[in-house]
């Protein structure tokens, strides 16, 4: 894994929170891996950093919506 600036990856977690963006936003805008993203986060909060808690972004989609999505694309 590369050396991710602590200053750099501290403002984009903060950014993401704050627009409840997720973890992967974090990682998209750095050029990392999710994982490489929750791995710097856990570290910095070891050394003591008080990163706020990331929420959770769920992909909530109207079910009608996705159903006619399925009953537009199955062919079986």
């Amino acid at each position: 894994m590369s050396t991710i600036n602590n200053i750099k990856f501290v403002n984009a977690w903060v950014d993401a929170c704050n627009k409840a963006a997720g973890v992967k936003s974090v990682a998209k805008k750095l050029d990392i891996s999710v994982m490489q993203a929750s791995a710097k986060a856990n570290a910095l909060r070891k050394m003591g950093v008080e990163l706020p808690a990331m929420p959770r972004v769920r992909d909530y989609n109207d079910v009608e919506m996705l159903n006619n999505l399925v009953a537009s694309k199955y062919q079986g």
